[in-house]
């Protein structure tokens, strides 16, 4: 028999596997998968629960046992967890490079679900009016409504529905505009994998199960951003939005917020809204900042009133490596552009 305490094999074992999950999750799976072997009386009424305080005593999350099994803890990084501050790649930002690349179109919160044919028409034709070189999706293309945690009080259609109209948009974007193609990962293309991590992690890592295999998003020129990683192009730093957590309460100027957090040029979508601030540092350095309105059902049947959302995109030309000029443009509900 095992025995779950604080200094078990066991815990260490899973936390070096899954470093980066939930620890309730994890608990559940260190269970499911070893309760034949787990001594029951080292684990309480609640074996889960029990579990769970002894990763979180583990990982330093809880105060007074963090200082107490401190040996553990140091332990643990022995067993080869990455530093987080040195060794964690995926934070280092994406980037767009300048001059391959010189005239992006932003554009996100799509919401297949509720997407409108006649945005998608009205920003492709400015687009192409206009050179534009490459595309970035920013984020909630899809609405994964149907793996969604949310009540679905409306006719669903099925998941591989929603990703096959994803394909299809992807695929009229890249002939229409002949370009290169970014899709940055929002808050919900995220709950595919949070669904995977919740109800069956072991696909989490399976090739063929991550959305940008699923998309088949290498047949069309199109590259695709995840773990919230940042976008840099030019002087740009290009976020969804929900990089930042809070609340559901849209900001009254989403770009101000986002630039009293970034503290530099950024642009971001995510709130359905367009916007845009600026402020001065003391050394004469103007810092902008930008969000971008949506390309979905302004009215969906969830949230029909008082939203305060607007169609739109963005066009951001690069000078070169530092400077640049956004356009940041709003569209009526029947697709013209101003």
């Amino acid at each position: 028999m095992t025995k779950i305490n604080k200094n078990s094999e066991l815990i260490i074992e899973y936390l070096t596997q899954y470093p980066k999950m939930q620890k309730k999750t994890l608990a559940k799976i260190i269970y499911e998968q070893n309760k034949k072997l787990i001594d029951k009386s080292t684990t309480e009424k609640d074996p889960v629960e029990y579990i769970r305080k002894r990763i979180m005593a583990m990982t330093g999350n809880a105060g007074k046992e963090k200082r107490q099994y401190n040996s553990v803890y140091k332990k643990f990084y022995d067993y080869g967890v990455p530093d987080y501050e040195n060794d964690y790649e995926q934070i280092t930002p994406f980037r767009i490079e300048v001059p391959a690349y010189k005239r992006l179109l932003v554009a996100g919160d799509f919401h297949l679900y509720y997407s409108k044919r006649e945005l998608l028409e009205g920003m492709l034709t400015w687009a192409l009016e206009h050179g534009v070189d490459s595309v970035l999706l920013n984020g909630d293309i899809m609405d994964c409504y149907d793996i969604s945690f949310f009540a679905r009080t409306q006719d669903s259609k099925g998941f591989q529905y929603e990703l096959d109209e994803t394909k299809r948009i992807i695929e009229l974007i890249q002939k229409t505009l002949d370009c290169k193609i970014f899709y940055k990962e929002g808050n919900h293309e995220e709950r595919l994998p949070v669904i995977f991590a919740r109800k069956i992690p072991e696909l989490i890592k399976v090739y063929g199960m991550q959305l940008e295999n699923l998309l088949e998003l290498q047949n069309f020129n199109c590259d695709y951003i995840k773990d919230r990683r940042l976008v840099r192009f030019s002087g740009l730093n290009i976020l969804h939005g929900h990089e930042f957590g809070g609340g559901v309460a849209v900001p009254v100027n989403p770009a101000r917020t986002a630039l009293l957090k970034v503290n530099d040029n950024v642009m971001v979508s995510h709130y359905h809204k367009s916007s845009q601030d600026s402020y001065s540092d003391i050394d004469g350095n103007i810092k902008g900042a930008w969000s971008v309105g949506c390309l979905c059902d302004l009215r969906p049947h969830y949230r029909p009133y008082g939203n305060k959302w607007n169609a739109g995109f963005a066009f951001v030309k690069a000078e070169n490596q530092k400077v640049f000029r956004v356009t940041n443009l709003q569209m009526s509900e029947t697709g013209e552009v101003y």
